[in-house]
């Protein structure tokens, strides 16, 4: 579906970005200097203008959306996510945490709509889920007030890097030398090498389908629908079985949450 291009991309990006931005973040808690307030008002300004640009890009997909009923009901909920994600975008612009609150509730139901498709095999929501669930754990944190608040969230960011290993995790071992190492940081949550890894492999992927679709261009015309159809019919079975369970892809049981 070309009008989710990119989306995942952006998602691996902010994701990363986000989980290195609390890692950092956590650590430098536990120090104190007279630049702080400083540091703070920049890092606002720079969690502004990333949010500010996921509403964008979410908008411009809002936009290139055009077909059957489907299409139009997967529509809604692309733009109640942008509108929620404006919403935070504001708050954050206004400096108001208080205002985050409600943003993120909504933002959560749309999370669970995205995993249910996801499980549907409809892997174009991957982008939007780890959209949502970035901006949804940045908000958490900003609110966060106290030792507990900050614990849950650190719970919540480690349960986001098993999800994002649970769908996204197969494209790292079946090609071989698999960078154990990197996956174990990310686990522990002292590095987010491995979402750069998976950029580049879902970025290669992306190219090797483009070029797939080129040489075969000049064959048969076929409307959206059909090819659509001849795309899932002819996916590999372990695409398939990513799709339809997203933990089947990763041979160790990383389902358990804290």
């Amino acid at each position: 579906m070309v009008w989710y291009a990119g989306l995942l991309d952006k998602g691996l990006t902010l994701a990363g970005d986000f989980l290195s931005y609390l890692r950092e973040g956590d650590a430098r808690s536990h120090e104190v200097n007279v630049t702080m307030t400083a540091d703070s008002s920049q890092a606002s300004a720079k969690l502004a203008s990333a949010v500010d640009d996921v509403a964008k890009k979410l908008e411009s997909a809002v936009q290139s959306i055009v077909g059957n009923i489907i299409d139009k009901l997967e529509r809604d909920q692309l733009e109640l996510l942008t509108a929620q994600v404006k919403s935070v975008h504001f708050a954050l612009e206004f400096e108001s945490d208080g205002m985050l609150g409600p943003a993120v509730s909504r933002i959560m139901e749309l999370i669970a709509y995205a995993k249910n498709r996801i499980l549907e095999g409809k892997l174009e929501w991957l982008g939007p889920w780890l959209m949502a669930e970035s901006i949804r754990i940045i908000a958490l944190r900003r609110m966060a007030s106290s030792e507990k608040a900050l614990s849950l969230v650190q719970s919540e960011a480690r349960a986001f890097r098993l999800s994002i290993l649970d769908y996204s995790g197969q494209s790292l071992i079946k090609n071989g030398n698999t960078p154990w190492v990197k996956i174990a940081e990310f686990v522990q949550g002292t590095n987010e090498d491995v979402v750069r890894l998976l950029s580049q492999s879902a970025e290669l992927e992306a190219s090797t389908q483009r070029e797939r679709e080129a040489s075969g261009s000049g064959a048969v015309t076929q409307t959206p629908k059909q090819t659509l159809v001849d795309s899932e019919s002819s996916a590999p079975a372990a695409t398939v079985k990513t799709a339809l369970n997203p933990a089947a892809s990763w041979p160790f049981p990383t389902g358990s949450r804290p």
